[in-house]
Protein backbone atom coordinates (compact mmCIF):
# COMPACT_ATOMS: atom_id res chain seq x y z
CA UNK A 1 0.00 0.00 0.00
CA UNK A 2 1.67 3.08 -0.86
CA UNK A 3 1.77 5.88 1.84
CA UNK A 4 -0.81 8.63 2.18
CA UNK A 5 0.34 12.13 0.86
CA UNK A 6 -1.37 15.09 2.29
CA UNK A 7 -1.86 18.06 0.07
CA UNK A 8 0.50 21.18 -0.38
CA UNK A 9 0.03 24.43 -2.04
CA UNK A 10 2.57 25.36 -4.70
CA UNK A 11 5.90 26.14 -3.50
CA UNK A 12 5.20 24.51 -0.19
CA UNK A 13 3.34 28.11 0.90
CA UNK A 14 1.79 27.73 4.65
CA UNK A 15 -1.62 28.69 5.66
CA UNK A 16 -1.47 28.19 8.90
CA UNK A 17 -0.95 30.80 11.56
CA UNK A 18 -0.29 30.63 15.43
CA UNK A 19 -2.36 32.02 18.53
CA UNK A 20 0.70 34.33 18.50
CA UNK A 21 -0.24 35.46 14.98
CA UNK A 22 -3.26 36.02 15.76
CA UNK A 23 -3.19 37.94 18.84
CA UNK A 24 0.04 40.01 17.48
CA UNK A 25 -3.47 41.23 14.51
CA UNK A 26 -5.83 41.76 17.55
CA UNK A 27 -2.93 43.84 19.03
CA UNK A 28 -2.75 45.98 15.76
CA UNK A 29 -6.51 46.58 15.63
CA UNK A 30 -6.39 47.74 19.05
CA UNK A 31 -3.72 49.94 18.61
CA UNK A 32 -4.04 51.55 15.79
CA UNK A 33 -8.17 52.25 16.74
CA UNK A 34 -9.73 50.25 13.47
CA UNK A 35 -13.21 50.97 13.70
CA UNK A 36 -15.12 50.51 10.12
CA UNK A 37 -18.57 51.89 9.18
CA UNK A 38 -20.49 48.31 8.95
CA UNK A 39 -23.53 50.79 7.99
CA UNK A 40 -22.39 50.96 4.28
CA UNK A 41 -23.33 47.45 2.96
CA UNK A 42 -22.84 46.04 -0.62
CA UNK A 43 -26.65 45.95 -2.33
CA UNK A 44 -29.59 43.48 -3.07
CA UNK A 45 -30.45 43.25 -6.41
CA UNK A 46 -33.65 44.83 -6.64
CA UNK A 47 -35.40 42.14 -8.54
CA UNK A 48 -34.72 38.37 -7.70
CA UNK A 49 -35.74 36.24 -11.30
CA UNK A 50 -36.43 33.36 -9.03
CA UNK A 51 -39.33 31.81 -10.83
CA UNK A 52 -36.93 31.85 -14.26
CA UNK A 53 -34.42 30.75 -12.26
CA UNK A 54 -36.39 27.63 -11.24
CA UNK A 55 -37.76 26.88 -14.69
CA UNK A 56 -34.60 27.01 -16.31
CA UNK A 57 -32.53 23.81 -17.97
CA UNK A 58 -30.86 25.58 -21.10
CA UNK A 59 -29.77 28.72 -20.59
CA UNK A 60 -26.05 29.64 -19.15
CA UNK A 61 -26.66 32.20 -16.10
CA UNK A 62 -24.36 32.79 -12.89
CA UNK A 63 -26.34 33.85 -9.68
CA UNK A 64 -24.14 35.51 -6.86
CA UNK A 65 -25.98 34.58 -3.56
CA UNK A 66 -23.28 36.53 -1.45
CA UNK A 67 -19.86 35.95 0.06
CA UNK A 68 -18.60 33.01 -2.03
CA UNK A 69 -21.67 31.38 -3.03
CA UNK A 70 -22.78 30.99 -6.11
CA UNK A 71 -25.89 29.28 -8.08
CA UNK A 72 -24.47 28.75 -11.43
CA UNK A 73 -26.38 27.24 -14.31
CA UNK A 74 -24.88 25.13 -17.07
CA UNK A 75 -25.85 22.58 -19.51
CA UNK A 76 -29.27 22.29 -18.06
CA UNK A 77 -27.33 21.75 -14.06
CA UNK A 78 -27.75 23.71 -11.33
CA UNK A 79 -24.73 23.96 -9.26
CA UNK A 80 -23.75 25.80 -6.06
CA UNK A 81 -20.35 27.15 -5.13
CA UNK A 82 -19.03 27.03 -1.06
CA UNK A 83 -23.08 27.24 -0.08
CA UNK A 84 -23.30 29.30 3.25
CA UNK A 85 -26.41 30.51 4.30
CA UNK A 86 -25.32 30.91 7.59
CA UNK A 87 -26.25 34.10 10.47
CA UNK A 88 -22.84 33.80 11.54
CA UNK A 89 -19.43 32.85 10.52
CA UNK A 90 -17.55 32.18 13.61
CA UNK A 91 -17.77 35.02 16.17
CA UNK A 92 -19.11 37.95 13.27
CA UNK A 93 -22.63 38.58 12.34
CA UNK A 94 -24.08 38.33 8.42
CA UNK A 95 -23.67 41.86 7.53
CA UNK A 96 -26.03 41.20 4.04
CA UNK A 97 -28.87 38.63 3.45
CA UNK A 98 -28.21 35.78 1.45
CA UNK A 99 -29.33 36.92 -2.25
CA UNK A 100 -31.59 33.94 -2.53
CA UNK A 101 -33.00 32.25 0.22
CA UNK A 102 -32.87 28.03 0.28
CA UNK A 103 -35.94 27.72 -0.06
CA UNK A 104 -36.23 29.61 -3.11
CA UNK A 105 -33.63 27.84 -4.81
CA UNK A 106 -33.82 25.29 -7.58
CA UNK A 107 -32.98 21.81 -7.35
CA UNK A 108 -29.44 21.25 -6.96
CA UNK A 109 -27.20 18.92 -9.08
CA UNK A 110 -23.93 19.49 -8.10
CA UNK A 111 -22.40 21.68 -4.89
CA UNK A 112 -18.71 22.35 -5.37
CA UNK A 113 -16.49 23.30 -2.24
CA UNK A 114 -13.93 24.99 -3.33
CA UNK A 115 -10.51 26.61 -2.59
CA UNK A 116 -8.96 27.34 -5.93
CA UNK A 117 -9.41 23.64 -7.79
CA UNK A 118 -12.08 24.28 -9.98
CA UNK A 119 -12.03 25.09 -13.44
CA UNK A 120 -13.72 24.57 -16.63
CA UNK A 121 -15.26 27.48 -18.80
CA UNK A 122 -15.87 29.00 -15.77
CA UNK A 123 -12.76 29.25 -13.30
CA UNK A 124 -14.46 29.30 -9.39
CA UNK A 125 -11.21 30.68 -7.38
CA UNK A 126 -12.69 30.29 -3.73
CA UNK A 127 -10.20 31.28 -1.13
CA UNK A 128 -6.32 31.86 -2.20
CA UNK A 129 -3.86 34.21 -1.85
CA UNK A 130 -1.84 35.62 -5.17
CA UNK A 131 0.37 32.50 -6.40
CA UNK A 132 2.48 31.90 -10.16
CA UNK A 133 0.13 29.11 -10.50
CA UNK A 134 -2.85 31.27 -12.06
CA UNK A 135 -0.51 31.42 -15.62
CA UNK A 136 -0.13 27.49 -15.20
CA UNK A 137 -3.70 27.24 -15.41
CA UNK A 138 -4.12 29.85 -18.07
CA UNK A 139 -1.95 27.03 -20.08
CA UNK A 140 -3.96 24.49 -19.65
CA UNK A 141 -7.15 25.70 -19.68
CA UNK A 142 -9.69 28.29 -21.84
CA UNK A 143 -11.29 30.62 -19.07
CA UNK A 144 -14.14 32.55 -19.93
CA UNK A 145 -15.34 33.81 -16.58
CA UNK A 146 -13.48 34.36 -13.43
CA UNK A 147 -14.88 34.24 -10.16
CA UNK A 148 -11.92 35.80 -7.93
CA UNK A 149 -12.51 36.90 -4.07
CA UNK A 150 -11.19 40.24 -3.52
CA UNK A 151 -12.36 40.40 0.35
CA UNK A 152 -10.58 39.67 3.40
CA UNK A 153 -7.06 40.82 3.12
CA UNK A 154 -5.94 43.21 5.78
CA UNK A 155 -3.73 42.41 7.33
CA UNK A 156 -1.84 41.60 4.33
CA UNK A 157 1.15 39.97 6.52
CA UNK A 158 -1.96 37.88 8.26
CA UNK A 159 -3.88 37.15 5.53
CA UNK A 160 -1.86 37.27 2.24
CA UNK A 161 -1.27 33.31 1.99
CA UNK A 162 -4.90 32.84 2.04
CA UNK A 163 -7.03 36.02 0.57
CA UNK A 164 -5.58 37.80 -2.29
CA UNK A 165 -6.25 41.63 -2.59
CA UNK A 166 -8.17 43.41 -4.92
CA UNK A 167 -5.20 44.74 -6.90
CA UNK A 168 -3.61 41.50 -7.26
CA UNK A 169 -7.09 39.92 -7.80
CA UNK A 170 -7.03 41.70 -10.93
CA UNK A 171 -3.26 40.37 -12.28
CA UNK A 172 -4.31 37.08 -11.41
CA UNK A 173 -7.85 37.56 -13.95
CA UNK A 174 -4.85 39.05 -16.29
CA UNK A 175 -2.80 36.07 -16.32
CA UNK A 176 -6.13 33.30 -16.55
CA UNK A 177 -6.77 35.34 -19.68
CA UNK A 178 -10.09 35.53 -18.88
CA UNK A 179 -12.89 37.16 -20.30
CA UNK A 180 -14.84 38.07 -17.68
CA UNK A 181 -14.03 39.40 -14.07
CA UNK A 182 -17.12 38.41 -11.15
CA UNK A 183 -15.95 39.65 -7.89
CA UNK A 184 -16.65 37.61 -5.04
CA UNK A 185 -15.72 36.83 -0.97
CA UNK A 186 -16.70 40.49 0.19
CA UNK A 187 -19.50 42.28 2.11
CA UNK A 188 -21.41 39.35 3.49
CA UNK A 189 -19.33 39.08 6.47
CA UNK A 190 -16.56 41.05 8.46
CA UNK A 191 -13.61 38.73 8.48
CA UNK A 192 -10.59 40.61 8.56
CA UNK A 193 -9.98 44.99 8.75
CA UNK A 194 -11.21 45.58 5.21
CA UNK A 195 -15.17 45.91 4.09
CA UNK A 196 -17.12 45.20 1.39
CA UNK A 197 -17.20 48.71 0.02
CA UNK A 198 -13.20 49.27 0.48
CA UNK A 199 -12.88 46.57 -1.23
CA UNK A 200 -14.74 47.45 -4.25
CA UNK A 201 -13.23 50.98 -4.28
CA UNK A 202 -9.41 49.44 -4.68
CA UNK A 203 -10.78 46.53 -7.41
CA UNK A 204 -12.65 49.81 -8.85
CA UNK A 205 -9.08 51.83 -8.79
CA UNK A 206 -6.80 48.99 -10.39
CA UNK A 207 -9.19 48.48 -13.01
CA UNK A 208 -9.03 52.14 -14.19
CA UNK A 209 -5.06 52.52 -13.59
CA UNK A 210 -4.72 49.27 -15.79
CA UNK A 211 -7.13 51.46 -18.11
CA UNK A 212 -8.69 47.35 -18.75
CA UNK A 213 -12.01 47.04 -20.43
CA UNK A 214 -15.28 48.27 -18.26
CA UNK A 215 -17.14 45.76 -19.99
CA UNK A 216 -15.36 42.87 -18.46
CA UNK A 217 -15.13 43.69 -14.94
CA UNK A 218 -18.95 42.32 -13.84
CA UNK A 219 -19.74 43.55 -10.31
CA UNK A 220 -23.19 41.62 -9.37
CA UNK A 221 -25.55 43.23 -6.31
CA UNK A 222 -26.40 40.30 -4.24
CA UNK A 223 -29.18 37.91 -5.94
CA UNK A 224 -28.44 39.47 -9.05
CA UNK A 225 -28.60 37.02 -12.39
CA UNK A 226 -26.36 37.09 -15.21
CA UNK A 227 -27.61 35.63 -17.63
CA UNK A 228 -24.55 34.25 -20.66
Amino acid sequence: MSPKHRFENLDHVKTTKSFADFWRWQKERWAKKIVKDLSLQIEQAPYKEIEKLNSNRKDMSITWIGHATFLIQMNGLNMLTDPVWANRLGFQKRLTAPGIALQDLPEIDVVFISHGHYDHSIYFVGDTGYFRGFKEIAEKFNIQTVLMSIGAYEPEWFMKESHITPEDAVHAFLELNGQTFIPLHYGAYYLADDTGPEAMERLDAEWKRLQLDTTQLKKLLIGETWWI
